[in-house]
């Protein structure tokens, strides 16, 4: 149990910390796959072709690719295609990415393609049960 301590002798306040970045980490997360979920959910529902086929490429690659290969391309490849990219404009020096924005917005992109399926499948059933009454009652689409 001295592992547990806070101070010298343990590990405490050391998982503590670990626990509120944790948090941290999940609550920008959460709200990053909002935002996603929020711009590609339209695009699935359109009927215009192009705006279908990017938010179904979106939604097919992410969650097809592991999570974690998602965050290690994300924190190695976005390292070096910043140092690229600053390359190209005489920077030649180590350019080292922030782990906590780079884990929140990989596990935010993870989140928000697996929350547009669940919002088009909500509308997409919403609708219809919306739709459903209506129709018996003799209620146009136009009302």
């Amino acid at each position: 149990m001295e592992l547990l301590y806070f101070g010298d002798k343990g590990w405490g306040d050391e998982l503590f910390f670990a626990t509120l970045m944790t948090i941290a980490v999940s609550i920008t997360a959460m709200i990053i796959g909002f935002i996603f979920a929020a711009l590609f959910t339209p695009l699935k529902l359109s009927n215009n072709k192009f705006l279908n086929s990017i938010g179904n490429a979106y939604t097919t690659v992410i969650r097809g690719v592991p999570e974690l290969l998602v965050i290690y391309l994300f924190f190695f490849g976005g390292s070096g295609a910043i140092m690229f990219v600053a390359s190209i404009f005489g920077y030649n020096d180590y350019i080292e990415i922030n782990a906590f924005l780079t884990g929140s917005f990989s596990i935010g992109i993870i989140s928000g393609a697996y929350s547009t399926e669940v919002f088009r499948g909500d509308l997409q059933l919403s609708l219809i049960h919306i739709s459903e009454p209506t129709r018996r009652r003799g209620i146009s689409y136009a009302v």
